[in-house]
């Protein structure tokens, strides 16, 4: 009796459909736990941050490389921080969004005015990048709401990337 495997197109598949399903968990828990799912994310960051830190401090050491033992304790410092305050880094990144996109606007304001030209087509530039301040302001006032809304629009993302990528992974491993 002679055994078959399969294919690995049909594995692949099967490796897509599994992927996807953990996509789909992973949106679900972003949408669900919002800012917690950040700053656990972060945690996980930093833990992987320290262990990266002490390979590098290890790797310095055993090729004498003081750079690279330098680099290691940088990246250690910085997985301590995400480890033990994921909140403030969670905040800090909010506030940069923030800021981001009130110079967006600022920007956006002033392309427009400086292409006032003939026409109207310099009003929509100012409306948008006055819409982009006043989201920026409120989103630098209410920082644990931003952040909210940013895990729940990248929950969404990854939600709609993993389904796309079960139905694409049930195609190839044949399943329907």
């Amino acid at each position: 009796m002679e055994v078959t495997r399969p294919s690995n197109d049909k594995i692949g598949g099967y490796v897509a459909l599994l992927t996807g399903v953990l996509m789909v968990i992973m949106g679900i828990l972003m949408i669900v736990l919002k800012q917690d799912s950040l700053e656990i994310i972060l945690m996980i960051a930093g833990v992987f941050a320290i262990l990266v830190g002490v390979l590098r401090i290890y790797d310095g050491y055993v090729i004498n490389d003081k750079v690279l033992m330098c680099i290691g304790v940088i990246i250690l410092i910085v997985g301590f921080v995400l480890l033990i305050a994921p909140n403030l880094v969670s905040d800090i990144l909010m506030l940069l969004l923030a800021i981001g996109l009130i110079l967006i606007g600022i920007l956006s304001v002033m392309s427009g005015v400086a292409d006032r030209g003939d026409g109207k087509a310099y009003i929509l530039p100012v409306i948008v990048g006055a819409i982009f301040v006043i989201v920026g302001v409120y989103a630098a006032l209410n920082l644990d709401d931003t952040a909210d809304i940013v895990m729940i629009i990248i929950g969404i993302l990854v939600l709609i990337a993993g389904a796309l990528r079960i139905l694409a992974g049930a195609k190839q491993a044949q399943i329907c």
